[in-house]
């Protein structure tokens, strides 16, 4: 019988939604239990030693149980009440909390699938077959009709240009080029890149036509790339006189230009793209499907920077185009190009996906409920503040509930107050919000806001974060009243201190001189030259060095600096400039005597050594007083389980 002890105390506990781990107590107190799990959690986030040796274990139980008097400390006094505290810690929630209103892990995903794509570019072919309002069985019978004739096996090109209504199919055959990540709107490139080469994709309805895509070739993503060009315009339409001119007239550009021609000039002087007058022919840089592929064609076979093109047509006319820069396509996997690229998806429509999936998670943690109200009322009482019939008003009562959280009700009271300040707003937007968009609007928003007020309570990952900052401040405002405030006062107690372990503060290999440090080479070089011939008048002569050379004169322990003074540098010597990568400057030493190991420090070349021990003593006294009034239990069973 004893056998099923433990296994039945588990599954009770599981019942009750309490794990057997954090069940466990590894120590208490006083009166308070910190749980096993608690100390595991926070050992995980903050141990160094991999794998974790018993010792390491010890070592940080006694550094938590530290921690944990010192922040009951801290709360016995009331730290926790004072103005900075409070304000400190609100200025913290408000800076993480966006961290966890987004669903980052659909935020992950998103950036995972963009940095794939991003590493290849796809040639489509397009069927686009629009419609108007909300009249679509004409357009979605003739979509239809598309899709079964694919399905037969004619040609993507022979459907498109009897079906698709994209004005340049009958040049084009449906084809429109290379395309890459994050130049169609999200759901027409999750429609291309989720369709195999040379496979025609499913049926597409976007809000204003349905889609079909074909891939007919794929390759390693080209990136962005910045052109200047000259366009000589030739008009649709315009006689064929007109583009013969234009022509010869870019011909003898490219002539000059061969010939070593300023291509800023010419395209300053002869250019008709206005969109790039003000530049001098500069285009923004861009990426494969902002231009028709005939552009984009000559512009991505230039082979090296200032490469010119010879004059070629598209729709526009005649254009020479010089290759300014390329930017390659990151296609690594490092955490920096993931970075950068989460920051893209973040500002990219595409994060609504996640915003959605943040909304439903607040509803389903809040037991968000929302009650119907019918069209008709609906359009009469956002009617009323149009029209200021408060008798239309009047078919919501102010006390009618629309929905509900697990702490809040939001009321018809709320969305008048709500409608009063946002309506006009709203109804001015493209397209303008529909009477239901407004009511859902205002239940978004004041979820939300029910959400983020009291998230603590919905996210343990957030309420322990802001726990922590909380209580680290609480810990620091301790130790300056406790510890390091009455440490650095105490003159008497440090030079009593000093005085009885006098032994410990003698001074490593060392020497005394002037330590100087420089912002650039040039500076430091110029210096030491002069100090070369004068080396005991280094003050002086540094008055002109005073905004880009800085000296510490006293005595230096060899391992205090960042680089090695040679033990053969002479008396009256200067060592040569060494660059320190970390601060980016230049630092360098004037050797004025050597000192051997094991000499004494007095007490005032001492004085930064002693306040640090003083202190831990002080610390180390503060502590017993707490053990004392918070007398400490440790589980050894309990902790014994944790050990290697």
């Amino acid at each position: 019988m004893k056998t099923l002890i433990v296994p039945l105390l588990c599954c009770l506990l599981a019942i009750l939604g309490v794990s057997p781990l954090r069940a466990q107590t590894l120590f208490s107190y006083g009166p308070y239990k910190v749980s096993k799990a608690e100390f595991v959690e926070a050992f995980n986030r903050n141990n160094q030693v991999i794998p974790p040796t018993a010792k390491a274990w010890r070592d940080y139980l006694d550094l938590y149980i530290r921690y944990k008097l010192k922040v009951q400390a801290a709360y016995d006094m009331r730290l926790d009440s004072l103005p900075n505290q409070l304000k400190e810690a609100s200025e913290f929630r408000s800076q993480v909390i966006g961290q966890y209103l987004s669903d980052d892990s659909m935020v992950n995903v998103l950036t995972k699938e963009a940095v794939n794509r991003s590493r290849e570019d796809r040639r489509l072919a397009h069927i686009y077959i629009p419609y108007s309002g909300t009249d679509t069985a004409a357009a979605f019978a003739s979509a239809q009709a598309a899709m079964d004739a694919l399905k037969t096996g004619k040609a993507f090109s022979e459907v498109a240009m009897s079906y698709s209504k994209d004005p340049s199919v009958a040049v084009n055959k449906g084809d429109i080029g290379w395309v890459s990540a994050f130049l169609l709107p999200y759901p027409l490139e999750s429609l291309a890149y989720e369709t195999a080469l040379n496979s025609y994709s499913r049926l597409y309805r976007g809000s204003n036509a349905y889609h079909i895509f074909y891939v007919s070739a794929l390759r390693p993503a080209k990136g962005s790339i910045q052109l200047q060009q000259i366009l000589l315009s030739v008009p649709n339409g315009s006689a064929p006189a007109v583009g013969a001119r234009q022509q010869a007239k870019a011909d003898s550009l490219y002539a000059l230009l061969q010939k070593g021609a300023d291509f800023t000039d010419l395209a300053r002087r002869f250019s008709d793209d206005n969109s790039t007058y003000a530049s001098h022919g500069i285009m923004n840089a861009f990426q494969p499907g902002t231009y028709e592929p005939a552009f984009e064609e000559q512009a991505y076979a230039l082979a090296s920077d200032s490469a010119l093109s010879k004059p070629f047509l598209t729709s526009r006319g005649f254009h020479i185009i010089k290759r300014l820069t390329v930017f390659p396509a990151n296609n690594g996997d490092s955490a920096s190009i993931f970075e950068a690229m989460k920051t893209k998806v973040s500002a990219d429509p595409r994060i609504r996906i996640a915003s959605e999936m943040s909304f439903n998670k607040a509803r389903r943690l809040t037991m968000y409920k929302a009650f119907p109200v019918t069209a008709a009322v609906l359009d009469r009482y956002i009617g009323s503040f149009e029209s200021g019939n408060s008798a239309d008003e009047a078919v919501l009562q102010g006390a009618t509930v629309l929905a509900t959280t697990s702490g809040a009700r939001f009321t018809a009271a709320a969305f008048g107050d709500w409608l009063r300040m946002n309506l006009g707003a709203l109804r001015l937007a493209h397209p303008p919000y529909s009477n239901q968009a407004l009511l859902q609007r205002f239940l978004d928003q004041s979820l939300m806001q029910e959400y983020q007020l009291y998230l603590e309570k919905y996210n343990p990952a957030f309420a322990r974060q802001l726990k922590e900052f909380k209580d680290g401040n609480l810990i620091f405002e301790a130790m300056q009243r406790e510890i390091w405030g009455k440490a650095s006062s105490d003159e008497s107690g440090m030079q009593k201190y000093y005085a009885a372990h006098r032994q410990q503060y003698s001074w490593g290999a060392s020497f005394s001189g002037v330590l100087f440090t420089a912002i650039d080479l040039a500076s430091a070089e110029k210096y030491i030259a002069a100090l070369k011939t004068n080396p005991a008048s280094w003050s002086s002569l540094l008055t002109p060095y005073n905004q880009s050379i800085l000296a510490d004169s006293g005595r230096f322990e060899n391992t205090q600096l960042n680089f090695t003074v040679s033990p053969s540098l002479a008396a009256g010597s200067t060592s040569a400039p060494v660059y320190n990568k970390e601060a980016g400057n230049y630092q360098f030493v004037l050797l004025q005597k050597w000192h051997t190991a094991g000499e004494p420090r007095s007490f005032a070349d001492a004085r930064g050594l002693v306040l640090n021990d003083y202190q831990q003593v002080l610390e180390d006294q503060w502590i017993n007083r707490l053990k004392k009034k918070y007398p400490i239990q440790v589980n050894k069973t309990v902790f014994q389980s944790l050990l290697p």
